[in-house]
C-alpha cells in the first residue's frame, strides 16, 4: 500500500461482474502486512473454480489520495 495509511477495500467480483467477496474493508496502515482472502463468497460458501477479478482502492486517510488496481486470478479449490 503506498501510504502510511489508509482505507482499504478490496473487492472480489465473478466472471458476469456480480461481487462476491469483500476480504477487507477497514483501514490499515502500511505495517500491517497482507491481506487474505480463504476464497470464500460474502456468505461463507466455498466459491466455484473460475477466473475473478480483485478490485483494490486504499485512500490515504490524511491527505485523501486514492491508489486503485485490479487484478485477474484463477480460484482453484
Amino acid at each position: 500500500m503506498p501510504f502510511k495509511q489508509a482505507r482499504l477495500s478490496i473487492q472480489i467480483y465473478s466472471e458476469n461482474g456480480e461481487l462476491v467477496a469483500e476480504p477487507a474493508n477497514n483501514v490499515y496502515s502500511s505495517a500491517e502486512g497482507k491481506v487474505k482472502w480463504n476464497g470464500k463468497g460474502r456468505n461463507g460458501e466455498n466459491l466455484s473454480d473460475g477466473i475473478y477479478v480483485v478490485y483494490i482502492e486504499a485512500v490515504a486517510t490524511d491527505t485523501a489520495q486514492v491508489f486503485t488496481d485490479k487484478s485477474v486470478i484463477v480460484l482453484k479449490n
